[in-house]
């Protein structure tokens, strides 16, 4: 599981301005069997939104809760995304 933090781009825009993006969670799994991974807290997003799924369990725009337990097929993808006014 991969999370990239939208708060901490430190590269400022066009105009100086503060640049603050979505938060990015990315879940793989290369293994032959089913992995389970656990979301991370509230702390982070009360809820994710499904971007893509290669395993196709989840459509796009479903949401996840914080915390919950997803089973990932082997050999897939699940990339999940949660906007800064989401938190």
């Amino acid at each position: 599981m991969v999370f990239l933090n939208g708060e901490a781009i430190g590269e400022p825009g066009r105009y100086g301005q503060r640049i603050v993006g979505d938060d990015v969670l990315m879940l793989f799994n290369a293994q032959p069997e089913t992995v389970e991974f656990t979301l991370p807290d509230a702390e982070y997003a009360q809820s994710w939104t499904c971007e893509v799924d290669t395993s196709l369990e989840l459509e796009p725009g479903a949401k996840v809760g914080a915390g919950e337990v997803l089973a990932r097929v082997d050999r897939s993808v699940l990339i999940l995304s949660s906007a800064p006014q989401a938190r």
